[in-house]
């Protein structure tokens, strides 16, 4: 049986195997290879059963906060509204969201009491920068 890349007349067409690789998942858990105590030593209980091994495929990672330069005002005017709303990063939580209608705020992003939490300081004023919203 000839591939789809043969029926066609092209080589460009990526080939696949006809058994792909199965994932190393059982049910939720992944399968890594792990060091273990070696099966000579006589650890006590409490260790055996309390300890677990550091691998890093089963740590979760965190990201590194993004480092973003300061938003200046030729980057704030040109700042055109688009279908969705988005935002432009300032830094240390502070962002400038530009809405379809074309309005600008700016915002800041927090945690309190392990809650996120957004707040308006600002509405833009399309000819000048708000300084006063700056975080040093």
């Amino acid at each position: 049986m000839n591939s789809v890349g043969d029926q066609l007349g092209s080589q460009s067409l990526p080939r696949f195997p006809k058994k792909p690789r199965k994932a190393l998942l059982c049910g939720t858990f992944c399968c890594h290879h792990c060091p273990r105590l070696p099966s000579t030593s006589q650890a006590p209980w409490g260790y055996q059963w309390g300890y677990t091994p550091k691998c890093s495929a089963s740590i979760p990672q965190r990201k590194m906060p993004k480092q973003t330069d300061p938003l200046t005002d030729l980057k704030v005017r040109r700042a055109k509204p688009a279908e969705q709303p988005y935002r432009l990063a300032d830094g240390k939580g502070l962002y400038l969201q530009v809405m379809p209608n074309g309005s600008k705020y700016w915002r800041m992003k927090y945690r309190f009491d392990g809650k996120k939490t957004r707040v308006v300081l600002h509405r833009s004023i399309p000819d000048q920068l708000p300084r006063s919203t700056h975080i040093s």
